[in-house]
């Protein structure tokens, strides 16, 4: 195993006192030896920075943590955004401050991502949920396109921005960044798969995410209800239609049928909530009105979809969603 080159832990903490120390060591205890742990203060109210700054002082492996303090409560995507911007490794990780990773998970990525020379690993989860644990496994694959942004619709891609290995520079050079307080792991996501030209998945369980911590956007947060998720996503769906459009005809068309698929899951999800008036500008027919619609017969049918009623999207999405996993149990 090669040990010379620096890997970056990032880490963005806000009220995350009950679950920090476990996280912390978790990192803190990798085998792989030469590490930064960088950790953005996004100032909050309890003692979570009283805790890391204890076990900076006490932990052999203390000086490797780097604290950069906000000047006020960012918010998580600025705050990962952050992480990005100031990592120093030549690789970088990214870990939620309430979940935690195995003692080999960086060493393990390291030694893929060299090996295989590709621009991103992704590992397995074992999620702890309000509803029981279960385990995400990806399937053992190495994916090379020149336009991996297809890829960001496949069943490889979890949309989280944790438990991936990244090269650094492409983070960097290609100013990846999130500008909302929310819904960076999506945001994200995109911008770099817009980037790399190559990823491997990696069926080891690196990552134990805990879903739903009473203190994080848990158990008492519910996106449909928040308006600034729902807005959000409806900018993500904007940012990304423009991304789509300066594609090839060949790739724009088939990554066009995949982000409408995309569109109506989330339509799904705030079907029933406040904010679902969003439904319509959420399956716009303006995505679909330009000449490739005639080009793909499921982009066709998708327009004629985005036209129809309300009441009637409401009623039919639900029945297409689950056609769609019937016929692609894997997605």
């Amino acid at each position: 195993m090669r040990t010379n080159e620096l890997i970056t832990i990032g880490m963005a903490v806000y009220n995350k006192e009950r679950y920090i120390k476990k996280c912390l060591l978790s990192v803190l205890n990798q085998t792989y030896p030469e590490i930064e742990i960088l950790i953005i203060d996004d100032k909050g109210t309890d003692t979570s920075m009283d805790i890391i700054r204890s076990m900076k002082a006490e932990h052999p492996r203390g000086k490797c943590i780097r604290i950069i303090e906000n000047d006020k409560n960012e918010g998580v995507g600025i705050s990962k955004s952050k992480l990005f911007e100031n990592a120093l490794g030549d690789y970088y990780y990214l870990i939620d401050a309430d979940d935690e990773i195995t003692p080999n998970c960086i060493e393990l990525m390291y030694n893929k991502i060299v090996s295989l020379n590709v621009d991103m690993v992704c590992g397995s989860f074992r999620v702890d949920s309000e509803n029981g644990t279960y385990d995400l496994i990806l399937k053992d694959m190495v994916v090379r396109k020149e336009n991996m942004l297809i890829e960001f619709f496949g069943p490889h891609n979890t949309m989280y921005i944790t438990n991936k290995l990244y090269k650094t520079i492409l983070l960097k050079e290609n100013h990846i960044s999130c500008p909302e307080r929310l819904l960076e792991d999506v945001i994200m996501s995109f911008q770099i798969f817009s980037v790399i030209q190559s990823c491997c998945d990696i069926s080891d369980i690196t990552y134990f995410y805990h879903y739903f911590t009473p203190d994080s956007i848990g158990s008492d947060f519910d996106g449909k209800k928040n308006i600034s998720v729902v807005l959000g996503l409806n900018s993500f769906f904007t940012i990304a239609h423009n991304k789509i459009q300066t594609l090839s005809s060949i790739d724009r068309i088939k990554i066009k049928e995949k982000f409408f698929v995309s569109r109506l899951g989330f339509t799904a999800w705030i079907i029933g909530g406040e904010h679902e008036r969003y439904i319509k500008s959420y399956l716009s027919p303006d995505y679909l009105r330009d000449k490739d619609r005639w080009r793909s017969p499921i982009l066709f049918s998708f327009y004629l979809f985005s036209l129809i009623p309300l009441n009637l999207q409401k009623k039919l999405i639900p029945f297409l969603l689950k056609i769609k996993k019937q016929l692609n149990p894997n997605k």
